[in-house]
């Protein structure tokens, strides 16, 4: 068990299971952008019921309520969406959600500086170029 953002979180222990799982579920570049923006649209939660999105057994509508990443109140409610949502929008090829959603998104940026520094922005950008 090890920590994400304040979470905790399972890890496989022994690096042959990791690199078996790897290779069996991400060995194709399809796969993983399609694991990825399975991973981002769980995330993120903002594009709305209009959005087709891809899950297992094809493509639906997901009706999600907003989860937003705004500091109120002092807290952050959504730390590891600021963190992850760009990383899995990036790996999944979805460059228009990245900048609408992420890296051109006021809302986001002021809530990625404010709970994880301005250094978390600007890994944002390096990691996008």
């Amino acid at each position: 068990e090890q920590g994400s953002e304040g979470v905790p979180t399972l890890r496989w222990y022994h690096r042959q299971f990791l690199e078996a799982a790897l290779d069996r579920f991400c060995s194709d570049a399809d796969t993983v952008e399609q694991m990825n923006q399975l991973m981002a649209d769980q995330t993120e939660a903002l594009r709305g019921p209009q959005r087709q999105r891809l899950r297992p057994g094809g493509l639906g509508p997901a009706l999600r309520p907003d989860q937003p990443t705004r500091f109120e109140g002092g807290e952050f409610n959504r730390r590891r969406k600021l963190v992850e949502l760009p990383h899995h929008l990036l790996l999944a090829g979805d460059i228009d959600s990245l900048k609408s959603h992420c890296l051109a998104n006021f809302e986001f940026l002021h809530s990625l500086a404010k709970a994880k520094g301005v250094d978390a922005c600007i890994e944002a950008f390096r990691a996008a170029l």
